[in-house]
């Protein structure tokens, strides 16, 4: 039986030989992770935040050279301490309680002890190793920063520490509960804790002058007091101890207020590393990350194919996109548009999937979706998209072959699986996620439904009519101080924790700044026979109308050709250089 090379679970559930088999360190930005700076990560759920943490963590750093993925760095000039935040730990609320200050005194206690904890646990799975005059040191330090019985002498300094950990985190959760929990006698703080512990693994023989990299996972899941102090944290400007590389799920939504009532600022006191990468070509940035990602997954399981090869276009497609390709340019040609110039290649760039698209008849089946590319379009720029797709084809031609290998993915295997998951998604939509979902009532399920109704049926209608934008499969939001803005809103966050919809920043046609757009999920738009590779520009669609098709399942307006207010060139944030 053979082994489906594009496995998409989630980066913690892998094991450690594979991922660091399957990372992909060129495309996700090495150099921030060695850094001395605090670095926040921000991506969406699937787009490699946890990897990036994990493949830097210390005790990964024993797997690559293990494995001979990395040579053996004798100088260990930077540990990477992993501690996710998606823990059960985490999910406790038992803080609400106690009152203000208990509730912060107590998350401040669990979070320093989580990253003490786990902290204990790298050094445990790593090949350091120190001499007798450094352990005996180690245990010193730890004894007096953990005020607790002396270490004994046959167990390593770094089992007794989790150890101790372990048993403070399971006394304040009694105490907090019986409430005999004395905020003012905790000493579990960040600086007298974690930074006495750290200080002194850098004062060893061994680790003489290291530098820590405290990789944070999910620190949206904190509560709101950790987030603060977490924040705090990040405005320390000593960095030659210690720096933070933290991985948001969603920059946006996240409140960077620290605990004295400050704010942390981008470029100051952290650099934002965007894991929310550009839908474009092959030739773009997500383009080349998705197929060096396809490609070494091919590679490592003995395909010697290029995604394109391995996931080929339908035949008929390519000759008919060929066809409209000759259509388009006889168009501009007839336009007066010089063969070769800047207007006429744009011109056709716009316009040739749109021929494709109109040249086939109103009772035509719905086109065939297939073509590395068009699933690389497909994944919204997210890497799980890209890959679940692939996990699904693979299954299903190899099931067709007895568990063989295939030679590649049939075009009609791919189309099959595409629109097989694009269904999926607008089932979810209309009959389950209000179940699924924190916070979303039945009504708001169907108004969701009903809102990417509309949006996908005004997109058909302007692929199939707009003079000169068809392929436009982004908005904006018009009008947002209009009283319907705030409901649509409401809407549009559960669409986006559900994953229907991702909200980028890009720059504003009118009077420069940024704004927000919206992108949906590309993998709904097959069930509609929408181009999923998209165009340049936005189009802009007002709060109230938006609305109207979410609660009354209102058609959403469409203005006639040239009346559609055009992007400008600088707005191609979802497809620069894409021709």
């Amino acid at each position: 039986m053979t082994t489906n090379p594009f496995e998409y679970d989630a980066a913690p559930n892998l094991p450690p030989e594979r991922l660091v088999e399957w990372y992909i360190e060129d495309d996700n930005y090495a150099r921030f992770m060695k850094a001395h700076r605090n670095v926040v990560i921000n991506g969406e759920r699937g787009s490699g935040k946890s990897m990036t943490l994990i493949y830097h963590s210390m005790s990964y750093d024993t797997v690559k050279e293990r494995s001979g993925a990395a040579a053996a760095d004798q100088t260990r000039q930077t540990l990477g301490i992993y501690v996710p935040c998606n823990t059960p730990l985490n999910s406790k609320d038992e803080h609400l309680l106690l009152d203000e200050i208990a509730q912060r005194r107590i998350s401040e206690a669990d979070l320093t002890l989580m990253i003490l904890a786990n902290l204990a646990r790298e050094f445990e799975a790593s090949n350091i190793q120190f001499d007798a005059e450094d352990l005996t040191f180690l245990r010193e330090e730890f004894e007096i920063t953990l005020d607790c019985d002396p270490f004994p002498d046959d167990v390593g300094p770094f089992v007794h520490l989790r150890r101790e950990v372990r048993r403070k985190l399971k006394l304040n959760q009694q105490q907090m509960l019986d409430s005999t929990w004395n905020p003012s006698a905790s000493a579990d703080t960040f600086s007298i804790m974690v930074i006495p512990v750290l200080e002194a693994i850098a004062a060893t023989k061994s680790l003489s002058g290291v530098h820590f990299s405290l990789l944070i996972d999910d620190a949206q899941n904190l509560n709101s007091h950790q987030r603060k102090l977490l924040n705090s944290w990040l405005g320390y400007r000593d960095n030659s101890l210690f720096s933070f590389k933290i991985a948001i799920a969603g920059v946006r939504g996240y409140d960077f207020a620290t605990s004295s009532g400050g704010i942390i600022l981008d470029g100051h006191d952290y650099t934002t590393v965007d894991l929310q990468r550009p839908i474009q070509n092959k030739d773009s940035e997500f383009g080349r990350f998705a197929r060096n990602v396809v490609e070494k997954r091919l590679r490592n399981a003995g395909i010697s194919l290029s995604p394109d090869e391995f996931f080929p276009v339908d035949p008929s497609t390519v000759k008919r996109l060929e066809q409209a390709r000759r259509v388009t340019e006889n168009n501009a040609i007839e336009r007066g548009l010089e063969r070769g110039s800047k207007a006429f290649n744009d011109y056709v760039y716009k316009h040739r999937r749109a021929v494709y698209f109109r040249s086939r008849t109103g009772k035509a089946n719905k086109p065939i979706y297939s073509g590395f590319n068009t699933m690389a379009h497909l994944s919204t720029g997210v890497i799980r998209n890209l890959l679940e797709p692939c996990y699904v084809m693979f299954e299903r031609q190899a099931s067709s072959l007895k568990g063989k290998t295939p030679a590649n993915i049939k075009p009609d295997v791919q189309d099959t699986v595409i629109k097989e998951l694009s269904d999926r998604r607008w089932d979810m939509m209309s009959g389950s996620l209000h179940r699924i979902l924190p916070n979303c009532s039945a009504e708001d399920g169907q108004a969701i439904h009903n809102l990417f109704t509309r949006v996908a049926e005004y997109f058909r209608r302007r692929l199939l009519e707009h003079a000169s934008e068809p392929r436009v499969v982004t908005f904006i939001i018009s009008e947002r101080g209009h009283p319907a803005f705030k409901e649509l809103k409401r809407l549009l966050d559960l669409s986006e924790r559900a994953q229907l919809l991702y909200v980028r920043a890009g720059t504003s046609k009118k009077g420069g700044g940024r704004e927000d757009y919206y992108v949906p999920n590309r993998m709904l738009w097959p069930r509609y026979g929408l181009d999923a590779h998209g165009q340049h520009g936005r189009a802009s669609l007002r709060a109230e109308d938006l609305l109207a098709a979410a609660q009354k399942d209102i058609a959403i307006p469409f203005p006639s050709g040239e009346n559609d207010p055009e992007p400008s060139e600088n707005q191609g944030t979802l497809f620069d250089g894409e021709r």
